[in-house]
């Protein structure tokens, strides 16, 4: 099996032994997501299991963030992100990249640098662990949007990390999670002291390494067999009919005055 690693536009992917490290790579937009990283994360991770010699990814946001969520004004027209983002069903969507990360056979550790927001947030609760920098934070986001909380399996997968009161409040008020609160609420694992981050996800991987590669597969695979029981897939469905039932007139109001209030970025 090769040892080259796949190239990508959005993201950086850098190979050290039987360790991938993922990096969302937008950093003048605070890793935000386009559609082409959507692209290119499914890409990635339903990629993973014809290559059998990776067997830890670890995955982070270059520069100051981990991801600030989707880039609204890419694919905004209306209600045009909702039908973009969540209807099109030709190509895996953000809905795919969550279920693509829980199903690629690596343990996925997410080493959380800073802000991980509406998608980012999912994207690290897809993730097997959380590590966290002092500078992240946790927020779910949407319900600001006027939209619905519930967002591509957030409801399924936070009250499985945290506790379904914990859980409650982040969704219901969209109230951010600093990473002292995430560490007693169990959202992350360790708090890494600062500029020790990557160092603290690589003696993780190190120590997953220390298994056999067939028995860290079944043990991933298992332990999401247990965990899930097909609900995600029922659950995901739920939340995707209610995004689309919230598509309505409330929903653009609001994002008109986030746009006004927040300007259209150039990039």
């Amino acid at each position: 099996m090769s040892d080259a690693a796949p190239a990508f536009r959005t993201l950086l992917v850098e190979r050290a032994g039987e360790v991938e490290r993922l990096t969302l790579n937008r950093p003048e937009r605070m890793n935000s997501v386009t559609m082409a990283m959507v692209a290119e994360l499914n890409a990635y991770f339903s990629g993973l299991d014809a290559r059998p010699d990776v067997r830890v990814v670890t995955m982070t946001g270059a520069g100051r963030g981990f991801c600030a969520g989707m880039v609204i004004f890419e694919t905004l027209e209306e209600d045009g992100l909702l039908r973009n983002a969540f209807e099109d069903r030709g190509e895996p969507g953000l809905e795919g990249v969550v279920k693509a990360i829980r199903r690629a056979p690596q343990p996925v550790v997410a080493l959380v640098n800073g802000p991980a927001v509406g998608a980012g947030l999912i994207f690290a609760l897809a993730a097997d662990l959380r590590l966290a920098a002092p500078t992240a934070l946790f927020k779910t986001g949407f319900v600001k949007l006027g939209a619905s909380g519930c967002e591509l399996g957030v409801s399924y997968l936070l009250p499985r990390v945290v506790s379904t009161g914990a859980a409650a409040e982040m969704i219901f008020t969209g109230r951010a999670v600093a990473a002292e609160r995430a560490l007693a609420l169990g959202l992350v694992s360790e708090v890494a002291p600062a500029g020790e981050l990557d160092a603290l996800g690589a003696t993780y991987a190190a120590e997953m390494l220390e298994a056999s590669p067939l028995g860290l597969r079944r043990t991933k695979e298992t332990f999401h067999l247990c965990l899930d029981i097909n609900g995600l897939d029922a659950v995901m469905a739920a939340e995707y009919a209610t995004q689309i039932r919230l598509a309505g007139a409330d929903h653009r109001e609001r994002l008109a005055a986030f746009r006004a209030n927040h300007g259209k970025p150039g990039g």
